[in-house]
């Protein structure tokens, strides 16, 4: 995996999230015949997508006025509704939890954090001090379309990444203070926590924040309730 400014431009590029939302109330996910349904609150989040294509795409929930820093927001409620034919294992793995990001990092950042541009994802539950950590898990494509021309090996490949490399050795010569000046790269993404990192989500209210490149983000709070159906 490349590293630096390329790395974060590559991941935005070419990262597949799978999991998906709809315009409805309701999301149900079905699998063979039976159905499980969930609901966010406030009820936009049903619009939010997050995949490929749609997923990078500023919507209503996205963060606003994003300035060198990275933003989050989430739902403030996600209800689950248990199918009682099924276990509750098959239940809780349709769990989503969309979570949109809004990003402006410096480049000048970019390139000194180079080894922190992984997104840390921090969670713990309100009223305990016991934080769970990982990193989100993003699907990364082969190299396509613009990626074509530099292919492993050829030239200009390697041309960017001596570029990528000095960039990050210069970089290393600023102190943190001297870090978010233009030029900077701006973009939104959104990502589903709950199939997108390993920690599991049981009924509660949760705080959450992630990290990237030496920032945190803002923290929300996320209540998920689980309730019971015959449907």
């Amino acid at each position: 995996m490349k590293n630096g400014t390329g790395v974060l431009i590559f991941i935005i590029l070419t990262c597949v999230i799978t999991a998906k939302a709809n315009n409805q109330d309701l999301i149900t996910n079905k699998k063979d015949t039976v159905m499980s349904k969930i609901q966010f609150i406030p009820k936009e989040f049903h619009d939010v997508v997050c995949d490929f294509q749609s997923g990078r795409r500023a919507n209503p929930c996205t963060p606003k006025n994003v300035r060198f820093s990275i933003r989050i927001n989430a739902p403030k409620e996600v209800v689950l509704y248990l199918n009682t034919s099924c276990n509750r294992e098959f239940n809780t793995e349709h769990l989503q939890l969309p979570i949109c990001i809004k990003a402006s990092l410096a480049e000048r950042r970019t390139y000194k954090n180079f080894d922190l541009a992984a997104f840390g994802v921090n969670v713990r539950r309100v009223n305990s001090d016991e934080w769970q950590t990982d990193e989100l898990e993003l699907t990364i494509e082969e190299e396509r379309e613009y990626y074509d021309e530099t292919a492993e090996g050829s030239p200009l490949l390697e041309m960017i990444r001596k570029e990528e490399e000095e960039k990050q050795e210069n970089a290393q010569k600023y102190s943190d203070d001297e870090l978010d000046v233009y030029p900077a790269i701006g973009y939104s993404i959104n990502v589903d926590l709950a199939k997108h990192s390993k920690i599991v989500f049981e009924e509660g209210e949760y705080e959450i924040f992630l990290s990237c490149y030496g920032l945190e983000t803002n923290r929300v709070i996320v209540k998920i309730t689980f309730k019971e159906t015959e449907e």
